[in-house]
């Protein structure tokens, strides 16, 4: 009977190609200016890809902060300034009231109400809120060595806090078959 045999290869075929595949993982530092509030990370991607040797599989990039999120989308000046002021006027950081303006009211910034606040924690209650709109961290599936992008797609970094921040770290995973 050859169903045995044919078992047998089908393992060992199994146990050849997990040996093959390649887990690669990159860290990317990201300085966002605070006029823009977001950088185009498709290049960096498209490159922490190519020299991972994956020509098939897939790569997840991941935000490591709480006040920053990734989004696919087009990278188009008009839209940006759209989803921002969108965003803004949903968590916006200040109001006015009698012509002064004021501070917007997060719990997450009342100090008092926190449990262990670090002594230098910024006021940042809005930021939080307007991150938790978009998303940590996009997937894309890699085919011939190329993260797979439609059009106008492009992997857009957003910071909602960047003013005074130092380089935001992202990690990349690649995976897949050489």
């Amino acid at each position: 009977d050859a169903s045995p045999k044919l078992a047998i290869l089908y393992y060992a075929l199994l146990k050849r190609r997990r040996e093959m595949e390649l887990v690669r993982f990159t860290e990317l530092k990201v300085l966002v200016k605070p006029k823009t509030g977001y950088v185009n990370l498709t290049k960096k991607v498209v490159e922490a890809v190519r020299k991972s040797g994956v020509r098939s599989g897939q790569v997840t990039v991941q935000t490591l902060h709480t006040t920053t999120a990734l989004l696919l989308q087009e990278d188009e000046p008009g839209f940006i300034r759209d989803l921002q002021k969108r965003i803004a006027w949903i968590f916006p950081q200040h109001y006015k009231r009698r012509g002064k303006r004021r501070l917007e009211y997060y719990e997450h910034d009342d100090l008092k109400k926190r449990k262990n606040p670090q002594p230098d924690e910024r006021r940042n209650g809005f930021a939080h809120c307007r991150v938790s709109l978009l998303s940590a961290s996009v997937m894309l599936i890699v085919n011939r060595g190329r993260p797979v992008l439609g059009e106008w797609q492009q992997v857009l970094f957003f910071d909602c806090d960047p003013k005074g921040r130092p380089p935001r770290r992202l990690r990349l995973m690649v995976m897949g078959m050489p």
